[in-house]
C-alpha cells in the first residue's frame, strides 16, 4: 500500500470514529444518567428492530418492547428517534415510547418499565401458575425473538403459531401492515436502577405487543397497538397500573418547544408547539380499550367516568374480522386515569415514583396540587378555547418533554391476562392550534373505528392468479372470487341515504381487473398492460375531498370503459430465457358518497364529503407471480389443440360454441359434452336463466370452469326461505356457467369460462327478429307488381327491430323477461270473411281483453323445429287504439300523406296459444300476463308499380267509413268493416322467422388433444440440435435481468435432466454443470425485497452458468464448447464466444 492511500485510509477512519461518538452522546444526551450507567453495566444487546413504514408514520419496532425508538440509528439518518410524521417530510413526533406496569408486589411498589433503556427481555415464559422465582424463560438471544412483521405485499412473511389466524391457519391480517413480538420481565439484570432503589425487582409477566397500520383514510395518521400482559406467577396483582410512556419531540429540531396536554372527555394525552415558530405538528395518546374491570375495583368517580365503556374487541374467527362483544353487567374498560409531564431532566428514579405517577399523584406520593395539576391530570385544559391564552390548566411554557399517560387500578388475576389497545396518532395543521384541532378528529374516527370493530373499507380479494411460461409467451389465468368480495364498511357505519348520506355504501363493490408486467418484480416497477371492468353506469366518478389544509380537492376517478371482464391474459411480448413477474389485482367501485349536510369551502356550497374512498386496489406486490418463458423441454412439445368449434348434436338453437387453447399445458385429451339447463328459482341468489355445464365425457364426471369459485351465499333453497337450513344443500358455481354473448358484442366475448385450458365462447342469435319478408298474394301477382310490394310498412321510432319498426319480437317491445318461446309465425291476409278470425281487443296500452271482433287476416305458428303440429292457428290481440266498440283492426296513420285518419296505435299481438274461435279463453288477461311472441304496427305504405290499390287507398276506405254522413256516423258498422275488409289491397302472406335461440334440449361436444412428446430414438436425439445459448456471443453484460453487472448465459431446449461440460477451444474442462428440477434452471425467485427462497423442484428446459470457472473465478474472453449429455437421448456440441 503507498503511503497516500494509507494516510486516506487513517483519516476516513478517524472521521467515522467521530461521528459515531457523536451520536452516542447526543443520543446519552436524550437519555438520563441512570440510562448511561446501564448501557456501561449491562450485558450486550441481542435486540431486533424493524421498521414500518406501511402510512404517514414510519415507526420502530423492538423486540424488547420499545418502540417508535431507534437507539443504534439503524436507519443511519443521524437520529435515534423512531417515530417519524409524516414519513414523506422525515419530521419526528416521537423519539421513544414504551410501557410501564406496576403494582404492590408483597407491599412493595414495583414497576417493570420500558423508557431508553427497558426492563424487558425477548421471548417468553415456558411456564404458569407457579412462583415467580419459579417461572422459566426462552433463551432471549434465539433465532425466534425477533420483530415478526406482515402485511398485504408480504403475506407470506414468518408469522409466530400462537398469533392470531383465520379458521383456516392463515395469519389475521387486518391491516396494511402488523407486527407481533413477545418479551418478559423475567431478566432482573435488566433493572434500571438495582435493588437497592427498586427492590424486589421483576413481576413475572410476559407481554405480546402488536402493531397495526392502516393506509386508508384519515387512519393513515394512527398507529394502533395491542398490548396483551399475562401474570405467568400464581399471585394475583390488583391495584396494578399501565402507562405508556414516550418522549415526544414534536419536530426534533424543536423539542424544547414542546408543550403537552389531555383531553379527558377524549381521553387523549397530546403535545404540540408552545408557538407557530416550529413545524405545525401534534402527537396525541389514546387508550381504545384500556383494562377491564368491575365496579368495586374503582372509585366511584371512575365507575360514573367509565362505566359506558361496555365493549371489548374480540376476533371471530370464522368471518375473519374483529367484533365488539358486549360486557357482563357492572363490568367495563377504562381510558385514562391519570396524564403525568415531565421535563427530560427530571425523569423517576425508583419504582415508587413511578407507581405514584401512574396512581395520578405526585412522584413522592403526594396529591397533585397547583397551577395545572388537579383532579390526577395534568393541564387538562382546551388549548383551543378562546381562553387559553389565560387558563393556568394550559401548559404555558415548552421543553422536552416527558408524557406518561396512566390507567388503572385493574386486577391482573394469577395466571391470567389483560388486553389493553391505544393508538398513537399523529395531526398536521396549518399553525399549532390547528394541528391540535386535526389530532382531536383524526382521534374520533379512530375511537369509532375501533369502536365498530375496526372495519374499515377494504379492496376486494386478491384474484387467484396462475402463470404458465410457454414458448415466447406467458398466459396468465384468474378466478373470478374477487367478485364476491364483501365490504361490509357501509353496515358497520351506516352509510345510507336514511342515515343522511346522499348515496348507499355497495357491499359487493367489486369492479374489475387490472393485469401487470414488470421484469424486477420490485415495488414500482410494474406497468399496467390491460384492464377490464363490469359493464355498468360506472365510469369517470368525480370525488371530493377535503385536505388537511382545509381546501377542497376535486378528483376525476377512472373506473373504466366498460370493457366487459375476462380471465385470461396472453402475453406475446416476452422473450424467452428472460424473468419477468406479473400481478393481477381487482379494484372496487363506490359512488361519490356525501353527508346531507351543506358546507362553504373554497367559495363553494357542497355536501360535506364523506372520506369515503372512490375505489380501493388489491395487493399488487402480493399478487406477483413469476415466469421464464422458454421452449418445451425435450420431448415435449406444445402442440395441444381443440375443435375450433364445438359440435351441436341436439337442439335447433341457431347458438354456437367457439373453442380456443388458452393454457396448451391444462389441456387434457379427454372428450367433452356441454349441456344446457334453465336454473331454478329455487337457487338462492339467482333468477331462472339459462345455464349450461360441461361433461367430462372421457372421465364421466362434471367439469369445473378453472376462471370461477363458489359464490358462498348461493344454495339450493328448496324450504324458499332465504336461510340455509334443513334439507337446502349448497349449490357449487364453479360448476355451470351462464355467459352467453351475441356476435359481435366484444363487450362480453371474453367473460367465458375455462375448462381444462380451453376458453368455450358461447354464442347465441341476437334476441331480435331475423326477417319479416312478405310474399305477394294473388293480386299483386296478377297485376304484376315486384315480389314483395308490402302495402304496409311501420314506424321507425316505434321500438320495433323489422319492417321499418312495423315489427319485431314482443318481449323487446313489452319488456318481457320472458324469451323463450320464440316462434315462426306466418300472418295471412284475406279478403274472404271465412278466412278471418276473430280477435281480443282492449284498450290503453296494457288493457284486459274485454273487446271481441274480427280482423282480415290469421295467425299461424310454422315453426317445426320444437316439433310442434304445423301449421297452428294463433290467439290474437288487438290494442282498439280508435276508442270504438268492435271497430277491429286498420292501418295507423300517425305519420305520411295527409296525415288524417286514424292515429291509435292499433298494435297486433300475437299469442303463443292455441286459436280459441269462440273468444273467451283470454278474457281479462293484459298482454303482459300472456306469452306473446310478436308485435306488429303497421302503417300504410304507397307501392311503387302501378296497382289497383294500396295502403294508402285502403286507409281512405277507412276515413270515409269514419265520416259523420257514413252508414254508422262516426262508428265502424258490422257492415262497413266487411266491406273494407273484402277490399284489402292483396291477398298476401307475411312471414315472421324468429331467431332459434339456446334452449335446455341443445348439446354440443368437442375433443382436445393435449401435449404430446417426441417419440423414436433418432427423433429425440436430433431434438438436442435445437439446444441453443443465448446471448452468443457473451458480451460484457446479458439482459436477462435489468443489471448491468449481470454475468450471465443460458443454455435454452434443454432436455429435463443432463450435464453440462464447458471446454475452451483447447480442450481444457472449465465446468461441469448438471442441469435437473433443483438445478439454476429459473425456478428460483430472486425478488429484492422478498426473503430469498428455494423455489420447489421444477422441471425446466433453460440452464443458467454466471460465466465462472469450478473455482469460482470469472472465465476469460475466447471461444467455448459445451458438451451436452442427455442419458437415454444422446449427447451434441454447442459453440459460443465470450467478451468480457
Amino acid at each position: 500500500m503507498n503511503r497516500s492511500l494509507q494516510i486516506t485510509t487513517m483519516l476516513i477512519a478517524f472521521i467515522i470514529a467521530i461521528l459515531i461518538l457523536f451520536l452516542y452522546q447526543w443520543a446519552f444526551a436524550k437519555e438520563g444518567a441512570q440510562s448511561r450507567l446501564k448501557v456501561k453495566l449491562r450485558k450486550p444487546d441481542a435486540i431486533d428492530q424493524k421498521f414500518i413504514a406501511a402510512n404517514n408514520w414510519r415507526y420502530a419496532m423492538r423486540s424488547n418492547g420499545s418502540f417508535m425508538y431507534d437507539r443504534d440509528d439503524l436507519d443511519r439518518d443521524r437520529n435515534n428517534a423512531g417515530g417519524l410524521f409524516p414519513r414523506t417530510e422525515n419530521k419526528t413526533l416521537v423519539y421513544a415510547a414504551g410501557i410501564y406496569i406496576a403494582t404492590l408486589k408483597q407491599g412493595i411498589p414495583v414497576c417493570s418499565e420500558i423508557e431508553f433503556m427497558s426492563e424487558f427481555q425477548p421471548g417468553r415464559i415456558t411456564n404458569s401458575g407457579t412462583s415467580w422465582d419459579s417461572l422459566l424463560y426462552e433463551d432471549p438471544d434465539g433465532s425466534g425473538q425477533k420483530v415478526y412483521y406482515l402485511e398485504r405485499d408480504h403475506f407470506d412473511n414468518a408469522w409466530p403459531e400462537e398469533a392470531l389466524r383465520d379458521i383456516f391457519g392463515r395469519p389475521v391480517l387486518i391491516a396494511d401492515a402488523q407486527t407481533w413480538t413477545v418479551f418478559n420481565d423475567l431478566d432482573t439484570s435488566l433493572s434500571q436502577e438495582g435493588q437497592i432503589v427498586s427492590p424486589n425487582p421483576g413481576l413475572g409477566v410476559e407481554m405480546v405487543m402488536e402493531s397495526f397500520a392502516w393506509n386508508v383514510g384519515i387512519l393513515s395518521n394512527a398507529v394502533i397497538f395491542k398490548l396483551t400482559i399475562s401474570n405467568k406467577t400464581n399471585s394475583t396483582y390488583s391495584q396494578s397500573y399501565l402507562g405508556i410512556w414516550a418522549d415526544t419531540d414534536v419536530n426534533a429540531d424543536g423539542s424544547a418547544n414542546d408543550v403537552i396536554g389531555i383531553d379527558t372527555a377524549r381521553g387523549i394525552g397530546f403535545v404540540y408547539n408552545l408557538d407557530n415558530s416550529d413545524y405545525p405538528l401534534a402527537v396525541g395518546i389514546d387508550y381504545l380499550q384500556g383494562p377491564f374491570v368491575h365496579q368495586t375495583e374503582v372509585s366511584p368517580k371512575e365507575y360514573l367516568k367509565f362505566r359506558n365503556n361496555d365493549i371489548l374487541l374480540t376476533y371471530d374467527q370464522v368471518n375473519n374480522r374483529f367484533y365488539p362483544a358486549t360486557v357482563l353487567p357492572d363490568h367495563f374498560t377504562l381510558g385514562a386515569t391519570s396524564s403525568v409531564s415531565y421535563l427530560g431532566s427530571t425523569d423517576p428514579i425508583e419504582n415508587k415514583q413511578r407507581y405514584y405517577l401512574l396512581k395520578g399523584l405526585f412522584a413522592d406520593g403526594n396529591p397533585k396540587t397547583g397551577s395545572g395539576f388537579s383532579d390526577y391530570y395534568q393541564f387538562r385544559g382546551d388549548p383551543l378555547a378562546p381562553g387559553a391564552p389565560s387558563d393556568p390548566n394550559v401548559q404555558p411554557y415548552g421543553g422536552d418533554q416527558r408524557i406518561l399517560l396512566g390507567t388503572g387500578p385493574f386486577t391482573l388475576p394469577a395466571d391470567s391476562s389483560q388486553e389493553v389497545w391505544f393508538a398513537v396518532i399523529g395531526a398536521k395543521g396549518q399553525d399549532r392550534l390547528d394541528a391540535v384541532r386535526q389530532l382531536f378528529k383524526t382521534d374520533d374516527i379512530v375511537q369509532s373505528v375501533f369502536n365498530q370493530g375496526l372495519v374499515t373499507p377494504q379492496p376486494p380479494e386478491m384474484p387467484h392468479l396462475s402463470a404458465t411460461a410457454l414458448d415466447n409467451r406467458v398466459v396468465l389465468t384468474w378466478q373470478n372470487n374477487a367478485e364476491y368480495s364483501e365490504d361490509i364498511a357501509g353496515d358497520v357505519f351506516h352509510i345510507t341515504t336514511d342515515s343522511g348520506y346522499i348515496a348507499n355504501y355497495i357491499k359487493r363493490d367489486f369492479q374489475g381487473y387490472r393485469v401487470y408486467r414488470s421484469r424486477t418484480g420490485l415495488d414500482g416497477s410494474f406497468t399496467l398492460l390491460a384492464q377490464y371492468d363490469k359493464i355498468d353506469s360506472f365510469g369517470i366518478v368525480t370525488n371530493r375531498r377535503i385536505n388537511t389544509e382545509g381546501h377542497l380537492e376535486i378528483e376525476d376517478v377512472n373506473l373504466g370503459t366498460n370493457t366487459g371482464l375476462r380471465y385470461s391474459y396472453i402475453d406475446t411480448d416476452v422473450k424467452n430465457g428472460y424473468q419477468y413477474f406479473f400481478s393481477v389485482t381487482a379494484y372496487d367501485a363506490q359512488p361519490y358518497i356525501a353527508t346531507s349536510e351543506l358546507i362553504t369551502i373554497d367559495g363553494l356550497t357542497i355536501y360535506k364529503p364523506a372520506g369515503i374512498p372512490i375505489s380501493l386496489e388489491s395487493s399488487l406486490l402480493a399478487n406477483r407471480v413469476q415466469a421464464f418463458p422458454m421452449k418445451p423441454i425435450a420431448p415435449l412439445q406444445y402442440n395441444a389443440v381443440t375443435d375450433s368449434s364445438a359440435g351441436h348434436i341436439a337442439g335447433v338453437s341457431d347458438g354456437f360454441i367457439d373453442l380456443e387453447v388458452i393454457d396448451p399445458k391444462a389441456v387434457t385429451g379427454d372428450d367433452y359434452r356441454v349441456e344446457f339447463f334453465n336454473t331454478s328459482d329455487t337457487i338462492h341468489g339467482y333468477s331462472p336463466m339459462l345455464a349450461y355445464r360441461v361433461i367430462n365425457v372421457t372421465q364421466q364426471q362434471p367439469a369445473m370452469f378453472s376462471n370461477r369459485v363458489d359464490d358462498p351465499e348461493t344454495f339450493w333453497d328448496y324450504n324458499h326461505d332465504g336461510i340455509f337450513n334443513g334439507s337446502d344443500q349448497p349449490f357449487d358455481e364453479r360448476y355451470f356457467n351462464t355467459v352467453i354473448a351475441v356476435p359481435d358484442d366484444t363487450t362480453r366475448d371474453e367473460e367465458f369460462g375455462m375448462v381444462d385450458g380451453i376458453l368455450l365462447k358461447v354464442f347465441g342469435p341476437a334476441s331480435t327478429g331475423v326477417s319479416a319478408i312478405y310474399e305477394n298474394g294473388p293480386q299483386y301477382t296478377a297485376q304484376g307488381a315486384f315480389p314483395g310490394s308490402r302495402w304496409f310498412s311501420g314506424y321507425r321510432n316505434s321500438g320495433l327491430e323489422l319492417l321499418f319498426g312495423g315489427a319485431g319480437l314482443s318481449y323487446r317491445f313489452l319488456g318481457s323477461t320472458d324469451n323463450v318461446n320464440f316462434q315462426d309465425v306466418d300472418i295471412r291476409f284475406s279478403r274472404s270473411a271465412e278466412n278471418w278470425q276473430t280477435a281480443y281487443g282492449h284498450t290503453g296500452a296494457f288493457g284486459i281483453q274485454n273487446e271481441f271482433f274480427k280482423v282480415p287476416f290469421s295467425a299461424w305458428e310454422v315453426d317445426d323445429d320444437d316439433g310442434s303440429l304445423i301449421p297452428r292457428q294463433l290467439n290474437v290481440l288487438v290494442r282498439d287504439g280508435y276508442g270504438f266498440d268492435a271497430n277491429g283492426w286498420y292501418l295507423d296513420n300517425l305519420t305520411g300523406g295527409d296525415l288524417t285518419g286514424p292515429q291509435g296505435r292499433s298494435y297486433i299481438h300475437i299469442i303463443d296459444s292455441d286459436y280459441d274461435s269462440t273468444a273467451g279463453a283470454l278474457t281479462g288477461y293484459t298482454v303482459a300476463q300472456l306469452p306473446a311472441i310478436w308485435t306488429l304496427w303497421l302503417f300504410p305504405r304507397y307501392v311503387f308499380y302501378p296497382v289497383e290499390l294500396d295502403g294508402w287507398d285502403w286507409n281512405d276506405s277507412l276515413k270515409a267509413a269514419l265520416l259523420a254522413n257514413s252508414d254508422g256516423g262516426s262508428v265502424v258498422t258490422i257492415d262497413e268493416q266487411a266491406r273494407i275488409y273484402s277490399s284489402i289491397p292483396d291477398e298476401g302472406t307475411l312471414h315472421l322467422v324468429a331467431p332459434n335461440i339456446l334452449l335446455s334440449d341443445d348439446r354440443f361436444i368437442f375433443s382436445t388433444t393435449a401435449n404430446s412428446a417426441i417419440t423414436g430414438k433418432n427423433k429425440l436425439k436430433k431434438s438436442l440440435k435445437n439446444i441453443s445459448v443465448v446471448p452468443n456471443p457473451f458480451y460484457i453484460f446479458s439482459q436477462f435481468k435489468p443489471s448491468t453487472d449481470n454475468k450471465e448465459i443460458k443454455f435454452t431446449r434443454l432436455p429435463a435432466s443432463c450435464s453440462i461440460k464447458i471446454f475452451t477451444v483447447a480442450g481444457d474442462l472449465v465446468k461441469i454443470i448438471y442441469h435437473h428440477a433443483s438445478s439454476n434452471n429459473d425456478r428460483i425467485d430472486p425478488t429484492a425485497d422478498s426473503d430469498i427462497r428455494d423455489a420447489p423442484a421444477l422441471d425446466s428446459s433453460t440452464e443458467s452458468w454466471n460465466l465462472t470457472n469450478h473455482r469460482g473465478k470469472l472465465v476469460a474472453s475466447g471461444m467455448y464448447i459445451a458438451l451436452i449429455e442427455a442419458p437415454g437421448i444422446g449427447k451434441t456440441t454447442v459453440k459460443f464466444a465470450v467478451i468480457q
